[in-house]
C-alpha cells in the first residue's frame, strides 16, 4: 500500500539557487553526502538534471538524474528526515518513471545502490526495480537496479 502525503506536494526544478536547501536533506540521508561543490557541479553539468518536491515553499526531498542515451540514470534521492515513509520518494521516482514513457526511444530508469544500503534495496524493489548485476566500485560493491518501460504487446 502507497502512502500518500498528507500535505500538497509541488514538484520544481533545482538549480544551484537550492544547493543550500539540498544539502541539508543531503547531510541527514547519506552516511557520506556529497559536498556542496560536487552538487554545483552535478546540478549545472549537461544532461544532469534535479527535481525538488516542495511543501510550500520549503524543500522536502529531491532527485538528482541524468539521460544517458535511451536510459535515464538516477544519481541520488532523498526526502528531509520529517517528511520521510509518507510516499515523497516514491511520488519521485513515479516522476522519473514518466519521464521514460513521455519518450519512445527511453527504455529503462538505472540506478546504482549500494550493497549494504537494504533500506535502499529495498524501496527500489518495492518501486519494481530488479537488480540486474553487482558493480564493483572503488570501496564496496553496489547493484545495479533497473525499471523498464513496459513491452506495449
Amino acid at each position: 500500500m502507497t502512502t500518500i502525503p498528507t500535505f500538497p506536494v509541488a514538484f520544481r526544478a533545482l538549480g544551484t539557487k537550492q544547493v543550500d536547501e539540498i544539502m541539508v536533506i543531503e547531510s541527514t540521508a547519506y552516511r557520506t553526502p556529497w559536498t556542496p561543490e560536487e552538487m554545483r557541479q552535478i546540478i549545472t553539468a549537461p544532461d544532469f538534471f534535479g527535481t525538488g518536491a516542495y511543501d510550500g515553499d520549503r524543500l522536502v526531498g529531491y532527485m538528482i538524474w541524468a539521460v544517458a542515451g535511451t536510459k535515464l540514470v538516477l544519481h541520488n534521492l532523498a526526502v528531509a528526515g520529517d517528511r520521510r515513509r509518507m510516499g515523497l520518494g516514491s511520488m519521485l521516482l513515479t516522476r522519473l518513471k514518466e519521464k521514460v514513457l513521455a519518450v519512445p526511444t527511453r527504455t529503462r530508469v538505472e540506478v546504482l545502490v549500494p550493497e549494504l544500503n537494504l533500506d535502499a534495496q529495498l524501496f527500489f524493489k518495492s518501486a519494481s526495480l530488479r537488480a540486474v548485476a553487482i558493480e564493483k566500485l572503488a570501496k564496496d560493491a553496489a547493484y545495479r537496479m533497473v525499471w523498464r518501460r513496459p513491452s506495449d504487446s
